[in-house]
């Protein structure tokens, strides 16, 4: 028997089955599928309900990062920054009488920066890459007699 707007319960078995065994899943019969549609009929646990809370939350917060615009980073002022940081982690250590502490601290800062440093880098060989010739492709081949020291006339 079918509610209106719904399939009957046996063509819902048959459909299901059928996809199992598409994706390989033979062993699956009527009564495993039986059961799980009922089980979809029984109300859910605070764990159930809590899992599906915190499975919300988790796509949700990937939605919103999704939606951020990210922006690139400008060489010029990445350059400009990672320049600004070396100077102050400077100063601290001319500053700082505590020599071990200073020296500690600039060394933090600027593992913590690393990764800057490393676009930095990246870039930096990309352009040198792209300003030499010899990384430049040929856009024309020359098929044209090139001047000899041969004296043919």
């Amino acid at each position: 028997m079918a509610i209106k707007g719904f399939q009957p319960v046996e063509n819902v078995i048959d459909d299901i089955r059928r996809l199992a065994q598409e994706v390989g899943l033979n062993e699956v019969t009527d009564e495993d599928i039986t059961e799980l549609l009922e089980s979809h009929g029984q109300p859910l646990s605070n764990e159930d309900v809590e899992e599906l809370a915190t499975q919300l939350c988790i796509k949700e917060e990937e939605e919103r990062e999704e939606e951020l615009p990210l922006r690139e980073i400008k060489t010029r002022d990445l350059q400009r920054i990672l320049s600004d940081i070396e100077k102050l982690t400077d100063e601290l250590c001319e500053i700082d009488h505590d020599w071990e502490r200073s020296a500690t601290a600039k060394r933090s800062v600027m593992a913590s920066m690393r990764p800057y440093h490393e676009i930095l880098k990246e870039r930096k060989k990309e352009r040198r890459n792209h300003d030499s010739p010899h990384y430049m492709p040929s856009l024309k081949k020359h098929d044209d007699p090139q001047p000899g020291t041969s004296s043919e006339n």
